[in-house]
């Protein structure tokens, strides 16, 4: 990310009207899938949002250590409308799992470090 980007996502992060961010990550999670979802997650409840990340497969048992794995939902938050959407470390939208249930109309950021990201979002 660049400063331009950063400014941005500042900008996002301020027009959340409710302050409702839905988290999203990669097919199949690896632990740094699932530690920048929570790292996040976290952060961003310190600061006032309320936070769902969805990761519906089984956490591996590497990753149990992590904190706050109760922020993670295992089950599309359907009632849940967010104002902002983030896919982190998923280089491609159709990579993330039920990502044809996801609200289009909401902004999506797509953070990640990947060489072939799509740059969706």
């Amino acid at each position: 990310m660049n400063q331009q980007d950063i400014q941005v996502f500042q900008q996002y992060l301020e027009n959340c009207d409710k302050k409702k961010i839905l988290i999203l990550v990669h097919q199949d999670p690896d632990l740094d899938a699932l530690g920048s979802a929570l790292a996040l997650g976290i952060q961003l409840q310190k600061i006032g949002y309320t936070i769902k990340c969805f990761v519906p497969e089984r956490i591996p048992e590497e990753s149990t250590f992590l904190p706050q794995l109760d922020l993670i939902d295992r089950q599309f938050p359907k009632k849940y409308h967010p104002d902002l959407i983030i896919a982190l470390d998923c280089s491609h939208f159709e990579r993330i799992r039920e990502h044809n249930r996801i609200d289009l109309t909401v902004p999506l950021i797509n953070i990640d470090h990947h060489f072939d990201n799509s740059r969706y979002g």
